[in-house]
């Protein structure tokens, strides 16, 4: 897998900051180029069926599906980064069988810093209940450099819009 995504998913973008496209649904991404080389993990949300309400809420991501390397860990919802320059991508995909009325829902996706919400990395999608659109996914990327010891990084989601019911 290191060969691969070194040679085919990973073109250089600018003193040592490497990007990639991962083609799945539901997933966040976490890239760092160290002196040593390249580190990432990948993992993906595939049990974690908590209703999104208006209330800012992290959701986890219980399946590792790619790692390499010793500076992303990942425990309790959150990533733990070490010193470097990250980049962070994620996707989530949501989904409703209620079409009872052309209500709109919309959800927000942010990133969490050391408990922090960042602007950076945010992302949002809405579905439209009886229009035939009731799935949407938010996707964010952000590129953050961890200058002390360690960061938490987190993502969180909430529903944005004034619909009583949650998704």
């Amino acid at each position: 897998m290191h060969n691969l995504i070194n040679n085919t998913l990973l073109p250089k973008l600018h003193k040592g900051l490497y990007t990639a496209l991962f083609v799945v649904v539901c997933f966040l991404a976490v890239v760092e180029y160290v002196h040593a080389g390249l580190e990432y993990m990948v993992r993906e949300n595939t049990t974690d069926t908590t209703a999104v309400s208006t209330t800012e809420t992290v959701f986890g991501w219980n399946s590792q599906t790619y790692s390499l390397g010793t500076a992303i860990t990942y425990a309790g919802d959150e990533f733990e980064l070490a010193t470097g320059k990250y980049l962070i991508m994620y996707s989530q995909e949501w989904e409703t069988a209620d079409t009872t009325n052309n209500a709109r829902k919309q959800i927000q996706g942010r990133l969490q810093i050391d408990g922090i919400t960042a602007t950076s990395g945010a992302s949002a999608c809405y579905i439209r209940k009886s229009g035939g659109q009731q799935e949407c996914v938010t996707a964010g990327n952000a590129i953050i450099d961890v200058s002390g010891s360690t960061a938490a990084v987190a993502t969180t989601f909430y529903k944005s819009d004034t619909n009583a019911t949650g998704i």
